[in-house]
């Protein structure tokens, strides 16, 4: 109680220290929020640039020169300062106005840099504007010469916004650090302190054997410190009768223990196990009477060490163990708890296998990083090409036109994309109940509905033994085997795809090989990941959302199946099914 106590009375510095550590906190991550503001308004810099410059350049081909001049001339400044400078380093053109002021810029980092052919991001203080600018220079190659296209916005437009949100911040933060303080501090004294050193008296005379340690209580007692006395009084009174219960609640405390699947041990000073449930024998290969089992022999790297510091410490500990053991990584979080029994100290330790949910926890932070990315390319497209319609009013038809080609592209690419993570979603969840509106199928001809629909211009041959049954979901495994055929269609190259479907002991063998260029074997294994693509630009082309082969793979596990791939650069790729044949 005494202890406590202590504790109680620095908790005004703890809680001093808690507030310090969060001002901290949000100062770095004010400071993170600074960094990823100035990289993203780079990021809209070099896009709003690009749209730009494909407009600049269309009108530089067709020897529009003045033209391009008047665009970039006329171009709302408030948005970006365009500055289109030729291969001499003059200025042509700017938004600014005024460019009978302006120095030679053949000079300027960002100008020399683009003319190498290096697309240059830069800030820096601009001469001929007074301020500081955050810039952005690509080459512009024609026919009739070479020219440099400029972009900049003003940089202290981040500053601003950082200073601004970090006052705001940090205003509030500390009047609530104030506020909490303040409430702390007054619970403490009043409702904490005082009543605990009340009934630090009462548990003195109690561990004393005075059973008349009611009378020492404040008649003025109420509340919990009333209900905490009441209950200690009932707790004296009812000893006896938990002393009958004890050996009656230690086998049921074993049995509880036994059924657990955390592993207990119970270690002595020496390290020395003496007690430990079944989940612990099973682990360490352990006798049920074995009382010789020593934690120096537990496999676990960093644990003896822990174990015995704990122990002569007398101090707990709570720490995850990561290692890897046969090839394979395994986590497991460990606590120990110091027990003492008259002069005798023993370590109660419990272990937690942790390595599956730490693979999910893995598993879904990639997802959630594959599935923003994946978003944010198509979405990051349409709000350029929209911005640029909304704010650019002397577009040419074919400069519409080609806006909104990408609109339409990429909305298709970004509802193709969703159609997918859905698709995957509700396979995932029939994995619950995977029989459930299952039905014969016909193998043979929902392969050849499959071909008919996949509609591509590789020649598709089909070569079915004899016709199989399956218990499955039509929809499903056409899907699957129609995105096997839709890859072979638009990244093999092969001149030729062959389907094959045979039976095998009980089983229903479906192969779909192409004579393509293949999959080189380091990606093969990873080949049916979400989002995984062995070629990742050309995928993104062809409209593919990375998820076709993740789909397969979960629709054949629905229905109790294999899929696998088989490739050799050069040669093509051969990817076999198997399903389970129905039998009525």
């Amino acid at each position: 109680m005494k202890h406590g106590n202590e504790i109680l009375k620095r908790a005004p510095i703890l809680l001093g220290l808690l507030v310090l550590l969060s001002g901290i906190f949000f100062y770095w991550k004010i400071s993170l929020f600074e960094d990823t503001l100035q990289r993203k308004n780079q990021a809209e810099l070099e896009l709003k640039t690009e749209l730009t410059a494909q407009i600049i350049l269309s009108l530089l081909n067709e020897e529009k020169t003045a033209e391009a001049v008047a665009f970039c001339n006329t171009f709302d400044n408030n948005i970006l300062r365009l500055t289109l400078v030729s291969s001499d380093g003059k200025v042509i053109a700017d938004s600014a106005g005024k460019m009978e002021s302006f120095a030679n810029h053949g000079d300027r980092t960002e100008i020399k840099r683009a003319f190498e052919g290096v697309p240059t991001t830069i800030t820096r203080y601009s001469e001929s504007l007074n301020m500081w600018m955050t810039y952005h220079a690509l080459l512009l190659k024609t026919a009739h010469g070479d020219y440099v296209l400029r972009a900049a916005i003003p940089a202290n437009q981040t500053a601003w916004m950082s200073k601004y949100v970090k006052i705001n911040v940090f205003s509030a933060f500390l009047f609530g650090a104030v506020i909490i303080l303040l409430i702390a501090v007054y619970y403490q004294i009043h409702f904490v302190q005082k009543p605990l050193s009340v009934l630090e008296q009462a548990t003195i005379s109690l561990a004393s054997g005075k059973l008349n340690w009611q009378a020492e209580m404040p008649h003025h007692a109420q509340g919990s410190i009333q209900k905490l006395a009441h209950s200690m009084e009932n707790m004296t009174e009812r000893l006896k009768e938990q002393m009958d219960k004890l050996l009656r609640e230690r086998n049921e405390r074993i049995a509880i223990l036994n059924a657990l699947d955390e592993s207990i041990l119970l270690f002595d000073l020496n390290g020395n196990a003496i007690r430990f449930n079944r989940a612990a024998a099973i682990r360490f290969e352990l006798s049920n009477t074995s009382t010789k089992f020593n934690i120096w022999r537990c496999g676990i790297p960093g644990l003896p060490e822990t174990v015995m510091k704990s122990l002569n410490s007398k101090k707990e500990f709570t720490r995850e163990f990561s290692f890897e053991r046969k090839g394979s990584d395994y986590t497991f979080f460990i606590k120990g708890h110091i027990l003492e029994e008259a002069d005798e100290s023993y370590l109660l330790m419990s272990i937690t296998d942790l390595t599956g949910l730490r693979k999910l926890e893995s598993f879904r932070s990639d997802f959630i990083a594959n599935v923003s990315h994946e978003i944010k390319t198509p979405l990051t497209c349409i709000l350029g090409a929209a911005e640029t319609l909304e704010q650019e009013q002397n577009l040419t038809a074919e400069q519409r036109k080609n806006l909104f080609n990408m609109l339409s592209m990429q909305s298709r690419r970004l509802n193709a994309l969703i159609e997918d993570i859905l698709s995957l979603a509700a396979i995932e969840r029939r994995q619950m109940e995977p029989s459930a509106n299952f039905a014969p199928v016909r193998l043979d001809e929902l392969v050849l509905r499959a071909i008919k629909m996949d509609n591509g211009s590789i020649p598709v041959s089909f070569y079915p033994k004899e016709p199989l049954l399956v218990n499955g979901d039509l929809q499903l495994l056409e899907q699957a085997v129609l995105n096997i055929l839709s890859n072979a269609q638009k990244y093999s190259k092969s001149d030729r795809i062959e389907v094959a479907l045979s039976e095998n002991e009980g089983k229903a063998v479906l192969t779909i090989r192409d004579f393509g260029i293949g999959i080189p074997p380091e990606h093969q294994e990873r080949i049916f990941e979400r989002f995984y693509r062995v070629h990742k630009e050309r995928s993104r082309a062809n409209g593919g959302t990375g998820l076709g082969l993740a789909i397969v793979k979960h629709v054949i596990q629905l229905h109790r199946g294999t899929v696998s791939l088989e490739s050799v650069s050069g040669q093509g790729c051969t990817f076999t099914i198997t399903l389970p044949v129905y039998t009525p």
